[in-house]
């Protein structure tokens, strides 16, 4: 394990150092081997952009194991802690780090950024708007229709066999329908 006050932070672009501290976990090791629509490379960036998923040891899939990430988010964040460091240069790219775990955290827990950031690393980003979807939408708020809560599991079941099928096309209307949703049921 890591001592207190190391003089150094680990570094982000070194992947062993992001990822060897952190045990395997025994939760959801089904997801370990399933495809998806984009490549990684082992910097833990695809297509020259972050990959939140690799921050976190995590297969780039959409259906994540949220107990893995919240627990690799926790042992991250004990590890990088600007409090753990000597120097001044080493707590401002610890505060850094922890800000860009922050981000990486909160992009991979909720459906609709993480449909967002699997579409952007397969460089399937901007996506198309799609007509028929849009005149769908418009006649549900005309008529006082509203996505239910299962529309949302079941736009992202679309999502998530859509990419491991590698249909693109399918997988930005899915994604469409899980942005819909989500805002809806945020309001």
């Amino acid at each position: 394990m890591f001592e207190p006050y190391m003089s150094e932070p680990l570094s982000w672009a070194d992947p062993e150092s992001r990822t060897s501290a952190l045990p395997p976990s025994s939760a959801c090791v089904a997801q370990q081997s399933q495809p998806s629509l984009c490549a990684e490379d082992t910097s833990g960036s695809t297509n020259g952009l972050f990959n939140a998923f690799s921050l976190f040891g995590l297969p780039t899939i959409f259906d994540v194991c949220l107990s893995t990430l919240d627990q690799r988010y926790e042992e991250i964040q004990a590890l990088i802690h600007p409090d753990q460091w000597i120097s001044e240069t080493a707590k401002q790219l610890a505060a850094q780090n922890s800000v860009r775990c922050n981000q990486a955290y909160a992009l991979l827990k909720q459906p609709e950024t993480r449909a967002a950031h699997i579409l952007q690393l397969g460089g399937h980003w901007p996506i198309p708007d799609f007509p028929d979807l849009f005149d769908i939408l418009l006649d549900w708020y005309e008529h006082g229709h509203h996505p239910e809560a299962q529309d949302l599991n079941s736009a992202c079941q679309t999502f998530s066999s859509a990419v491991h099928m590698g249909n693109i096309e399918a997988a930005q209307r899915a994604y469409w329908w899980i942005k819909v949703t989500s805002n809806h049921k945020k309001q």
